[in-house]
């Protein structure tokens, strides 16, 4: 779409959304809150099948996570996924004060539901420069929830998915970002649904719908890190496995297309010849018998 009632100038700049981002949220949140600092507060260790995350806005403490202690200070926020077991113990001298938050319904590609980070990641990630972001987004949530305001559950729910995605940003400045959001686990994802479903009728919004991202998006990442695109992908799948059947010899070339995903017989012969050099026909006289190893396929 052409924006033409917008120029930039020395006074004047905008900015269009021209991104598609990568992860599909569907969160609910569950409820948010905040903890005064309190120096006796301490909780009995405890988990839960939602998501949690913690932000200390000051002093200092300790949480337990999984049966290892850990110093959590000012400006760290804490996650934990569904399952994990922890408890927070403020420090006596300095107790921490802290904003938290809880959802449901959260599916990120690759990792369980409810989970933001793997099992084998860091949970605790300094906010540094986004303290402030962090602070504004959940005392906004906070704020609507007790005020109860004209449509203040839209808010809250715009808000909350707004925090799950500056979590997102967090993660992806840790050091070992890329194997926590990378997308390679969305190429993986994608991989292994095109592996599973490429002999049915598929597009690319099913693959989409299972990776939990973006058509467009996929579409993107997926021809940089597989160097062809997805379509090609599937039809490379489908002609390579069709090859065995031919082998085979038992089935005819129609039933043979139709098991591998093709309708049309036509259109079948038309692109193995176009990846072969030969038509199915030929293929099968060729390699009758041999093994995949002898087959030869470029």
């Amino acid at each position: 779409m052409k924006i033409l009632h917008r120029c930039n100038s020395d006074s004047r700049q905008h900015y269009q959304m021209d991104r598609h981002y990568p992860i599909q949220l569907r969160p609910r949140l569950l409820y948010a809150g905040y903890l005064d600092r309190d120096r006796d507060f301490s909780e009995e260790a405890h988990s839960h099948e939602f998501l949690e995350v913690i932000f200390i806005t000051d002093g200092r403490g300790r949480v337990l996570i999984n049966g290892e202690e850990k110093e959590v200070g000012r400006g760290d926020l804490v996650i934990y996924n569904a399952g994990v077991t922890h408890r927070e113990c403020a420090e006596r001298e300095d107790p921490f004060g802290m904003l938290f938050a809880a959802y449901d319904g959260l599916k990120l590609t690759g990792l369980p539901q409810n989970s933001l980070i793997p099992s084998s990641g860091g949970c605790i990630f300094p906010t540094g420069d986004m303290y402030g972001a962090f602070s504004d987004a959940l005392g906004t949530i906070i704020r609507e929830l007790e005020g109860e305001e004209c449509f203040f559950t839209e808010i809250v729910q715009g808000m909350s998915e707004s925090l799950i995605h500056l979590i997102l940003r967090l993660i992806s400045r840790a050091p070992d970002s890329a194997g926590i959001i990378g997308t390679g686990r969305i190429i993986d994802v994608a991989l292994s649904y095109i592996d599973a479903h490429y002999s049915e009728k598929i597009s690319l919004d099913d693959i989409a719908a299972a990776c939990y991202t973006n058509k467009y998006y996929l579409s993107h990442i997926f021809t940089q890190e597989e160097g062809m695109s997805i379509w090609k992908y599937i039809l490379k799948k489908r002609i390579l496995s069709s090859t065995a059947l031919l082998s085979d010899g038992r089935l005819s070339v129609e039933d043979v297309a139709e098991l591998v995903g093709f309708g049309d017989p036509g259109y079948y012969c038309r692109i193995f010849k176009n990846s072969t050099g030969m038509t199915p026909s030929a293929w099968r006289r060729k390699n009758a018998g041999k093994s995949g190893d002898e087959q030869k396929f470029r």
